[in-house]
């Protein structure tokens, strides 16, 4: 629960190492554990009973064995994790705009000044022939 916030620390305040990283994930976290980890677990729980749900659908075509092994069972599970996968990356999003917002009072401009710092930190000018471009520098 303590390292939730990881990545959003470093895509939207631009820390440089992995320790500030983790402080800072650590910091936002400490008094909202029980909150996150609630969150957290409603989502796996409605994942697991759309799976079950799902399943029992899936199995009383094939039966139970068949199921587990077949194309509609791996294709049952890729559905599930590409659906799952990018709404779990915006609960964590949420948790860490409203963590943000009730313990430092985060608005839209701080965050917006956050977020163009970092933009200016992560690009570069490179000079071409044709033009000018911005293109953003892998870091």
């Amino acid at each position: 629960v303590v390292t939730i916030f990881v990545q959003p620390v470093v895509v939207i305040e631009n820390k440089k190492s992995v320790w500030e990283c983790f402080s800072r994930s650590y910091k936002l976290t400490h008094a909202r554990q029980c909150y996150i980890f609630c969150s957290l677990v409603a989502f796996i729980l409605v994942q697991t009973i759309e799976m079950q749900i799902m399943h029992q659908m899936l199995a009383l075509e094939a039966g139970l064995l068949p199921f587990l092994t077949s194309l509609s069972g791996a294709i049952f599970l890729a559905v599930n994790r590409v659906v799952f996968g990018p709404l779990l990356s915006v609960l964590v999003a949420v948790l860490y705009a409203s963590v943000r917002v009730s313990k430092e009072g985060l608005n839209l401009e701080v965050l917006t000044e956050e977020l163009a710092r970092a933009d200016n930190t992560t690009t570069t000018t490179i000079n071409g022939d044709d033009d000018d471009l911005e293109r953003p520098l892998l870091v």
